[in-house]
């Protein structure tokens, strides 16, 4: 069934080349895309992957994140995956697989037809009011938590007494199922327009209140280096990572350059 196993070299290979479409697609439909996170970080402080970093990530407007995705759900090399589309997609932000390719992660609920890909997030909108915004992330911190629970096999083992309530919060959110708390998740990120409010973020997934940032950001786009080619970056993107990770251009300590994924890759056809 599997043609070759992947190397790192080559799985970012193949995650540049679907990046390269994804921007085709998105000039062609008039779609607003931006690096984002890690790959963002990469291309402003190494002008491609951050050496010990293997994904890249992208993120657009609410908008247009449901557009690329209905563009690419029936897509032939590339193809969106995401739990519009796929009953046993369980992240609350979508994907773009190469379909020649077949990822596989090491968890409980494998997913049906996941290849090598890149991160796909949408930017959603915040109220004006930032107690508001408080509530509204706590809120999402919450059923996101949840959700991260109900995806465990089992709760991770601590002393006796919080290993008693993570049990039974872990119980709860098993019994609730990750199918509801996907929607819980996705229904708070679309509550406030994009269009409407002065701040924003992928506040979906990611660093939560860190992900807020002014709406100003993410205005325009300015062209950045990765990898050799360019692609567009948020204009504010040292209000943007900032925000993230303080001190952006500061490598980390030799310990905390790892990388965190779990995966085998493999050509397929």
């Amino acid at each position: 069934m599997y043609k070759k196993k992947l190397n790192l070299e080559e799985v970012r290979a193949i995650e540049l080349e679907i990046l390269k479409y994804v921007k085709k697609i998105c000039d062609n439909n008039k779609l607003r895309y931006f690096l984002c996170g890690g790959t963002l970080l990469g291309a402003v402080r190494h002008k491609g992957f951050i050496p010990w970093d293997d994904d890249i990530d992208i993120a657009l407007p609410r908008n247009d994140y449901m557009k690329l995705i209905d563009i690419l759900k029936e897509g032939h090399r590339y193809r969106s995956l995401s739990f519009y589309n796929n009953e046993d997609y369980h992240y609350p932000f979508a994907k773009v697989v190469d379909t020649h390719t077949m990822l596989i992660k090491y968890e409980q609920y494998p997913i049906k037809g996941l290849g090598v890909c890149i991160d796909v997030f949408p930017i959603d909108g915040l109220p004006r009011n930032s107690q508001k915004i408080w509530y509204h992330m706590m809120k999402l911190k919450i059923c996101r938590r949840m959700l991260g629970l109900s995806l465990q096999k089992y709760p991770k083992s601590c002393n006796i007494v919080k290993y008693i309530i993570k049990y039974i919060v872990w119980r709860f959110s098993r019994i609730i199922g990750w199918k509801r708390w996907i929607r819980y998740v996705e229904r708070l990120g679309t509550k406030y327009d994009y269009n409407n409010g002065d701040k924003v973020g992928c506040i979906v997934a990611g660093y939560f209140e860190k992900e807020i940032v002014s709406k100003k950001v993410f205005e325009k786009s300015i062209d950045v280096e990765f990898e050799g080619e360019i692609f567009s970056a948020p204009v504010g993107y040292d209000e943007y990572l900032t925000s993230l990770y303080g001190n952006y251009m500061e490598l980390p300590l030799e310990k905390e350059r790892i990388s965190h994924h779990n995966f085998e890759a493999y050509l397929i056809s």
